[in-house]
């Protein structure tokens, strides 16, 4: 995951890129590019850096990007601070210093792309496509697909799934304290690539350390794959409402049936462009309703950063 080597307090500040974005009255959808986040930790040399040195930190490399090289062609920044190296930033605090941030490479990740997008209609749900990769030790690596959730919410156990169109081979349903409503979220494995070394899926109280005294519950569904090509549904409902009925056509093509008769076709279409020196795998997403009505098409859309770390 990402890591932050903080230094004068918590920051956070690592560049990404929304790679690509559209909108229409039927779907909104967006990617965003993390590869330098998830391969890069950066570190801060509040007070040890003047303006005009080169003193660095030992063990860590100079940031030598700007903002610019991190924006798409088409948004760059124009004033003079669009193109000023991170290291060589004015600091916020203390004048006549730089921000002074230094990196290190800490993973070797090709690429972290994520597509996120809202369907609208009588059924809205959203739909979650990960594009990862890493450059070595490919085939054994451990893929963790992660949701933060609200503690409140429980999972219904397999048993209980009284509607047909749930499955337990892809479906993981969370419920609200019977006091407070009866709805749901559905969260449908559309695809997940690799084998499983804890079963579908875990929901468990994360153990690190959060401010505050805090809790956070996650869902965790890990994959060990070269690329597990996570391609996730979320789905709200109430009891009584209807749920997708899942079907996969020859060509690999996902329908979700409504029983209203309505039809949602998802098919993802992956293909290969050069990044940065480094052909990465992108996958495009088309929605049709109905078979006439195009809800979405993310097809050659994304404009990824070359810079990785």
């Amino acid at each position: 995951g990402i890591t932050i080597a903080p230094q004068d307090g918590r920051k956070a500040r690592m560049p990404s890129r929304i790679a690509a974005f559209q909108d229409n009255a039927l779907a909104t959808f967006t990617m965003g590019d993390a590869t330098y986040a998830y391969n890069t930790a950066w570190k801060w040399c509040a007070m040890c850096r003047p303006v005009g040195s080169d003193a660095g930190i030992g063990g860590w490399t100079p940031v030598e990007e700007t903002w610019n090289d991190f924006r798409s062609p088409s948004n760059q920044i124009n004033d003079f601070y669009g193109n000023v190296p991170f290291v060589d930033y004015a600091n916020w605090r203390y004048g006549g210093y730089t921000e002074g941030i230094h990196k290190q490479k800490v993973n070797d990740l090709s690429q972290a792309y994520r597509q996120a997008g809202l369907i609208r209609g009588e059924y809205p749900y959203a739909l979650i496509v990960d594009d990862l990769h890493k450059l070595t030790d490919t085939p054994n690596t451990e893929w963790q697909w992660i949701a933060q959730l609200p503690e409140d919410l429980t999972v219904v156990p397999h048993n209980e799934y009284t509607n047909p169109n749930l499955d337990p081979a892809r479906d993981i349903v969370f419920k609200e304290p019977s006091t407070t409503g009866n709805r749901k979220l559905l969260v449908r494995i559309l695809y997940a690539e690799g084998s499983q070394p804890s079963g579908l899926f875990e929901f468990q109280e994360f153990e690190g350390l959060l401010s505050g005294g805090l809790t956070a519950w996650r869902l965790t569904i890990r994959r060990i794959s070269e690329r597990p090509r996570f391609r996730i549904m979320l789905y709200p409902f109430q009891d009584g409402q209807a749920i997708p009925e899942h079907s996969e056509s020859p060509n690999g093509n996902i329908n979700l049936k409504w029983n209203n008769q309505l039809v949602d076709t998802i098919q993802f279409q992956t293909s290969t462009q050069t990044v940065g020196g480094i052909d990465v795998e992108l996958t495009g997403i088309q929605i049709s309703r109905s078979g006439n009505q195009n809800v979405i098409d993310t097809r050659n859309q994304a404009l990824p950063m070359d810079i990785r770390w």
